[in-house]
């Protein structure tokens, strides 16, 4: 009976320290996501400020001239960090991906298109090989890693270096 008691009480023990740990830990992601909370409303405000000024540039802009490109590269990067701020916010959630078909080559263009200041006078190949099913997951997210992945190459290869992107089916 005493060692009966004994195991329940080093049982009860071990979940209480279990317990202890995820209690310190949800404290912990509690802080962080406070923290986040507090960066991510100060650096929304001088992003307002800048949306709001590359819009009024726009507007003077005429639909035809070189740099409407330039301006719209820039508005949709400002899109993109507001995107990232508010996935920021989302830190201390469980993660919620969206699952939707998308092509992954379309995802794959519009980072590139991203690029393209960093891509300029870079030896970059795109190639996809066979055809290219959709793809199931969160096109945001997918974008977001694969601006990161090819923006990270890219600065790796250097100037004279070679980034090459296959895109194919696994299987």
């Amino acid at each position: 009976s005493l060692k009966r008691k004994e195991s329940s009480l080093h049982r009860a023990y071990d979940e209480l320290m279990h317990t202890q740990k995820q209690l310190v830990q949800s404290e912990k992601m509690a802080a962080i996501g406070e923290l986040v909370a507090c960066i991510v409303h100060e650096m929304r405000n001088p992003l307002s400020s800048v949306k709001l000024n590359f819009q009024i540039i726009g507007r003077s802009l005429s639909r035809t001239t070189p740099l409407r490109e330039h301006y719209s590269i820039g508005l949709d990067q400002i899109t993109q960090l507001e995107k990232m701020l508010s996935s920021l916010l989302d830190y201390s959630k469980p993660i919620s991906l969206a699952k939707v078909p998308f092509q992954l080559e379309t995802v794959l263009a519009e980072s590139m298109l991203q690029l393209e200041p960093f891509t300029k006078g870079r030896a970059i190949e795109v190639k996809s090989e066979g055809p290219i099913p959709n793809v199931l997951g969160d096109p945001e997210q997918i974008r977001q890693v694969l601006t990161n992945v090819v923006k990270n190459a890219i600065e790796s290869a250097g100037p004279s270096g070679k980034v090459e992107i296959t895109v194919k089916a696994a299987g």
